[in-house]
């Protein structure tokens, strides 16, 4: 029997850490196999549970509530498929609505601005990512969803989100890592119901989204939303992605503090990295060129910049809980971010003898003693050995992306259409 770790499984199936925890949570997903007599006791997945993760995904795409999505997995495979064919009905009749708008719309399109479209997909700047056409696609697209919806449908979402927003309110920084996580991943879900779980560079151009008074106002869209709603989603959009990218991060230099991959690897895992914050990934597998390596830099000193500014932010800061993130200290950031930059225009083996190498280890020993001083072993014999324990405890997976790319948003939105015309 195959067997599967939480990382596997995200790559297999575009599946996020916080969808798949809050799967367990709410009893849409039951591993059996818990890992019992492998180390760390970690969950595994056999066969049969990718699968259920897959339909999980493509009955959320349908619409479905994960609570109707638990009952129709549970059920007889009759009535599970009775189920399944309603549901694909629905999103049938939505899509074709949907067609027709989008047809009548792309009547009125210039041809200049299917190429602005096109040309800002290059664009190499989170303050020009502020004023993008891909934010203003965001906008109208809720606003799409709000045209092809019932008064109904209008409200259940209205609803949800006050709930959830007043759940927040009763947060505060004591609420502890995993409560904050599940909170996003509850967030992430009522909107992810209406339109997509957004990734995490989508999660950064939806914050700026929500934040943007002025194109509210132009697309007059104050029935939705207030502005206090605007607001609070806003804030959920942007923790949401500040957390994803430091636990990455945290994620990415504690395997690099440990040896566990060479500053070599990690270095271009901070270009992809970079890229997918700033819901650019494509220029990661762009040629090589002085455009390519000016955009990356630019967006490298605005991820960090920006990240720093919310772990320093007195109003969503406290809620990062970054002391159980360790290796992402303010001096270990921007180390990140210089590896980052000297990677970009493939700098990074002249940056490691000039001071670099020695830098990395410097932070790294800093790094090291400070979880053995929080672990109580420094005057321990076996200090390092028990120190290795935590950390495949701790890490027990390494760093890779954790978030649909677009080519893995593009498969989900394959295998809807394939169950429409199926």
């Amino acid at each position: 029997m195959n067997l599967y770790t939480v990382s596997q499984v995200m790559k297999m199936t575009g599946a996020t850490r916080p969808q798949l925890r809050n799967w367990h949570k709410l009893g849409v997903l039951r591993v059996r196999q818990t890992g019992e007599n492998i180390s760390n006791n970690r969950k595994l997945y056999t066969d049969e549970d990718v699968e259920r993760v897959r339909e999980i995904l493509l009955l959320q795409e349908t619409g479905l509530k994960l609570k109707e999505i638990r009952e129709i997995l549970n059920a007889p495979e009759e009535e599970k498929q009775i189920a399944i064919a309603n549901a694909a009905a629905r999103l049938k009749e939505q899509y074709t609505q949907l067609e027709k708008k989008l047809m009548l719309s792309s009547i009125a399109r210039s041809a200049g601005l299917e190429q602005a479209k096109s040309a800002a997909h290059a664009f190499g700047s989170l303050e020009a990512l502020e004023d993008s056409l891909a934010k203003n696609e965001s906008l109208k697209a809720i606003l799409r969803w709000e045209h092809s919806h019932t008064d109904r449908d209008i409200s259940e979402l209205q609803d949800d989100l006050a709930r959830i927003i007043e759940e927040f309110e009763q947060l505060d920084a004591s609420s502890g890592w995993e409560t904050i996580e599940d909170w996003l991943a509850r967030f992430c879900d009522i909107w992810g119901e209406r339109f997509g779980w957004p990734s995490v560079g989508q999660m950064l151009t939806l914050h700026f989204a929500f934040q943007d008074e002025g194109s509210w106002q132009d697309l007059q869209n104050e029935s939705l939303f207030d502005k206090t709603t605007r607001q609070a989603i806003a804030n959920a959009f942007l923790l949401g992605w500040a957390s994803d990218a430091l636990a990455c991060l945290d994620d990415l230099l504690a395997h690099l503090f440990m040896h566990s991959i060479s500053p070599e690897e990690a270095a271009d895992v901070l270009i992809s990295l970079v890229c997918e914050l700033a819901g650019q990934p494509h220029l990661h597998d762009m040629p090589e060129s002085d455009e390519r390596t000016q955009h990356i830099k630019r967006l490298s000193e605005d991820v960090f910049d920006l990240l720093e500014s919310i772990a320093l932010d007195d109003q969503l800061g406290p809620y990062l809980e970054l002391d159980e993130l360790p290796a992402i200290e303010g001096p270990n950031l921007e180390l990140a971010c210089d590896m980052a930059l000297a990677n970009a225009d493939d700098g990074f083996k002249a940056w490691m003898p000039k001071g670099g190498a020695e830098r990395i280890e410097h932070d790294a020993a800093l790094w090291r003693d400070g979880i053995i001083a929080e672990l109580g072993l420094q005057d321990a014999d076996d200090a390092d050995e028990k120190l290795s324990e935590w950390f495949k405890e701790r890490y027990p997976d390494a760093p890779e992306a954790r978030w649909e790319t677009e080519e893995e948003a593009c498969a989900t939105e394959k295998r809807v259409r394939e169950l429409i015309q199926s």
